[in-house]
C-alpha cells in the first residue's frame, strides 16, 4: 500500500526500484516508488511526473483502448495485430514531448534511463518500458529544421482549408 505525497500529487510506494507510471480511469493516479524519490534529481523527477500527467490530459487510455478494440475486431489484419504496441510507442513518445518541453531533454534522457527497468501494472503507463532507448535517443537527438519551402506550403494549406467548403459551394 502506498501513501499519497501531495507534494508530487502522486501515491508513492515503498519500493527499491525506481518505477512510475499513472493509472486512468475515472480517478486517476501517478504512482511513483521510493526508488524514483532516492535516485532522480528534483528535475529529473519533475520530467517524470509531467510525462504521467501528459498521459492523464491527453486521455491516453481512450486511444489505446480504441486501438484494442480495433486489433480485437480485425485479428487477422496485420495492422490490427501491430498497432497497439506502435500507437503505445507514439503515446509514450507524445507524454515525452510534453516533458521535454517544460524540462528539457537531458532531464527526460536521464529519468528515461533511470526507470526504463521498472515495472508497472499492465493496464499503466510507464515512463520506463521497452521502447525506452528508442525514445531516449529521439530525445536526444536534435529535430531537423525543415525547408522554408516546405513550411510555406503547410502555412498556405492550413490557411486555405477552412476557406475550401466556401470556394467549392460558390463554385458549383
Amino acid at each position: 500500500m502506498g501513501r499519497y505525497a501531495p507534494r508530487h500529487q502522486a501515491v508513492v510506494l515503498q519500493h527499491d526500484a525506481p518505477a512510475a507510471y499513472c493509472l486512468p480511469g475515472r480517478d486517476p493516479r501517478i504512482v511513483i516508488t521510493q526508488g524514483v524519490l532516492d535516485t532522480l534529481s528534483p528535475l529529473q523527477l519533475a520530467a517524470v511526473l509531467a510525462h504521467e500527467r501528459a498521459h492523464i490530459t491527453g486521455r491516453h487510455h481512450l486511444v489505446l483502448a480504441a486501438v484494442e478494440a480495433f486489433g480485437r475486431a480485425f485479428p487477422s489484419l496485420p495492422l490490427a495485430r501491430q498497432s497497439h504496441a506502435e500507437v503505445a510507442l507514439l503515446l509514450e513518445m507524445l507524454a515525452d514531448d510534453r516533458a521535454v518541453r517544460r524540462h528539457g531533454g537531458d532531464a527526460v534522457a536521464v529519468a528515461l534511463c533511470e526507470v526504463a527497468a521498472g515495472s508497472a501494472p499492465k493496464a499503466a503507463f510507464a515512463a520506463g518500458g521497452s521502447g525506452a532507448l528508442v525514445r531516449i535517443r529521439r530525445v536526444l537527438t536534435p529535430a531537423p529544421a525543415h525547408h522554408p519551402a516546405l513550411r510555406s506550403t503547410i502555412l498556405l494549406a492550413a490557411g486555405l482549408t477552412p476557406a475550401l467548403p466556401f470556394l467549392v459551394a460558390c463554385s458549383a
